[in-house]
C-alpha cells in the first residue's frame, strides 16, 4: 500500500510485527500493530527490495512513524525519499536518449 510522503512532524511509535507475507526477496508485505494513545491500529505495508528485514519476524518490535493528525497513516521510515527527483531525471534522460537513438 503506497502512502503519502512523510511530513517533519510524524511521530515514532513502537509496533509489533504480526506476520510477513510473501518472499523476503520480492517486496514482501509486513503486517504490524501499534498503539497511539489508547487506540490500537494494524497495518500492512509492502517492503521495498533491499530493505533490512532482520527484525521482521512475528513478535519482534519495530519502530514505525505515524501522522499525528491521522494516526492510521503510517510509514517505516522517518523521512520520505530525498533523491526522488534524481531517479525521475535519470529515467527521463534515458528515455529521451532511447528516442533519439531510435530516430536515427
Amino acid at each position: 500500500m503506497q502512502r503519502s510522503q512523510l511530513q517533519p512532524d510524524w511521530l515514532a511509535v513502537d509496533a509489533i510485527v504480526q506476520r510477513i507475507s510473501g518472499s523476503k526477496d520480492l517486496n514482501p508485505e509486513l503486517t504490524f500493530r501499534y498503539l497511539v494513545n489508547t487506540d490500537s491500529y494494524e497495518d500492512t505495508l509492502e517492503i521495498p527490495v533491499g530493505h533490512d528485514l532482520t527484525k521482521a519476524e512475528p513478535g519482534n518490535h519495530i519502530t514505525v512513524y505515524y501522522d499525528p493528525d491521522h494516526p492510521s497513516q503510517v510509514r517505516l521510515q522517518a523521512k520520505g525519499p530525498k533523491d526522488g527527483w534524481l531517479i525521475f531525471a535519470s529515467g527521463t534522460g534515458a528515455m529521451l536518449l532511447g528516442i533519439v537513438m531510435l530516430l536515427q
